[in-house]
């Protein structure tokens, strides 16, 4: 059985696209327990889209004060230590979670309503966060609407009415 089997659906892999289609629902184990992560409608998308923004913009600025630490490496003259590279990064990183943790766990509670919000916030961890991020985005093939989405206004962009 491959991985994307594991999953708990078949993945189909189209041909000549930069993507694989996952089936309706993906069965994760977490905390001993078996997660269904469903395929969400248009309404509980747009709620969640609306907890994703927030932490896409936090993690563009994470990329971008990862890229001054690294600046301010090589401006000053000093090569840090790794403990100083290591330091300044788990810095950047516990900003980036305290300021968003409330955006992840209602991304959480609207991707994965049998969750319940009050579990999310006492039971999922970091790590299973990220998970269960990645499941939503296979099952619901947010790459795939992206890059179809992208195509399809080009293609309006370019008619010529």
């Amino acid at each position: 059985m491959s991985s994307i089997e594991s999953l708990g659906n078949e993945a189909l892999k189209e041909i000549g696209k930069e993507y694989i289609t996952y089936g309706k629902e993906i069965v994760l184990p977490i905390n001993e327990r078996s997660i269904k992560i469903k395929k969400l409608g248009l309404l509980s998308l747009t709620k969640m889209t609306s907890s994703l923004k927030g932490i896409i913009s936090a993690v563009l600025d994470f990329f971008d004060a990862q890229d001054s630490l690294k600046e301010i490496e090589t401006t000053d003259g000093e090569k840090k230590s790794a403990q100083e590279k290591n330091s300044d990064f788990s810095l950047v990183i516990a900003t980036l979670v305290e300021q968003n943790i409330l955006q992840v766990i209602s991304l959480l509670d609207s991707a994965v309503p049998d969750l319940g919000r009050e579990y999310i916030e006492s039971e999922i961890g970091l790590d299973d966060a990220i998970v269960l991020l990645d499941a939503v985005i296979k099952v619901n093939n947010i790459n795939k609407v992206i890059i179809e989405g992208k195509k399809l206004f080009q293609d309006l962009m370019t008619r010529q009415v």
